[in-house]
């Protein structure tokens, strides 16, 4: 199946408007592959997890669970070794110079486990075989763009992919707590 900008086979672009997207609840995710260069996966780095707490542009800010909620994950599990790639970088955590999408999968490819919200690195993480705790706020439902082999921790709402921040998402944001993604990460590493 092809994917590119305006063919996403998760959108229902016939009920698509500029302002929310639909979705097409009969597509389920399927993990890729990606092949990596030597060069791609040259990282030292092992044992970590691989935290992304930045989401891209506008379009994602109702992905957008909160740096600070990022921050106390990292606080409360100060024995844990996380790293970032580029971008704001959260107090305590590794940082590297991730030059592009593809040589943040080659760090990902290295981690014990990642986590994050939906997108890119989520679905980079499927690729590459490794476990996931996910944050899915009010945008789009981890039944159609999650992955059973993640760890998926979703509001009990409806997903209303409003392209511009709504009170819907920010309220849905808030039913996953700082503790639900501690016990999540804390089991998946058990």
């Amino acid at each position: 199946m092809r994917h590119a900008e305006g063919l996403r086979p998760y959108i229902d672009y016939k009920h698509s408007t500029s302002e929310r997207m639909a979705w097409n609840t009969e597509f389920k995710a399927e993990a890729g592959e990606i092949f990596l260069t030597e060069q791609e996966q040259d990282w030292p780095d092992r044992d970590f997890v691989y935290i992304e707490p930045n989401v891209k542009g506008t379009v994602y800010e109702n992905k957008d669970w909160g740096f600070d909620n990022w921050q106390k994950v990292v606080n409360a599990l100060p024995r844990l070794r996380f790293i970032q790639g580029s971008g704001r970088r959260l107090d305590g955590v590794g940082q590297r110079d991730t030059t592009s999408f593809r040589h943040a999968v080659g760090l990902l490819s290295h981690a014990a486990l990642f986590v994050g919200t939906d997108g890119g690195l989520h679905h980079a993480a499927a690729a590459v075989g490794k476990p996931a705790v996910v944050v899915w706020c009010g945008f789009i439902s981890p039944t159609i763009t999650g992955y059973t082999t993640h760890t998926n921790l979703a509001p009990n709402t409806n997903f209303c992919g409003k392209v511009k921040r709504c009170s819907h998402c920010d309220n849905a944001k808030k039913q996953i707590t700082v503790d639900m993604v501690i016990d999540a990460i804390t089991s998946r590493l058990s």
